[in-house]
């Protein structure tokens, strides 16, 4: 068992539109394990604002995906997303703009 993590980071969202996308209906939901979960948080960097929603944990790491990355991107911005399953030693990372793939950084399978 290795560390399982999945996240998406949005620029220029806002909540109610990420949890549409995702389907989540909650900002945080949590397990009985400490710090496993899904999670939420706004942040401003260097004059931007950026969503972030973390899943956390095997059970939670698979509930976000490519595709909720690449929907938020085509309103009207950039999204990031990151898969993370030291389990079988596989990484992702994706960078899209208006819905299509900028780059791609993988290890792994």
């Amino acid at each position: 068992m290795g560390y399982k993590s999945s996240w998406i980071a949005s620029k220029g969202k806002n909540f109610d539109e990420i949890l549409k996308l995702t389907g989540f209906t909650e900002a945080k939901h949590t397990s009985s394990e400490p710090d496993l979960g899904i999670y939420y948080t706004s942040l401003t960097l260097d004059g931007q604002y950026w969503d972030l929603i973390l899943a956390d944990g095997g059970k939670f790491c698979g509930y976000l995906s490519e595709s909720h990355s690449i929907e938020l991107s085509n309103l009207d911005g950039e999204s990031y997303f990151f898969y993370c399953n030291d389990t079988c030693m596989d990484t992702v990372f994706h960078a899209y703009t208006s819905g299509m793939e900028d780059w791609t950084i993988a290890f792994g399978e």
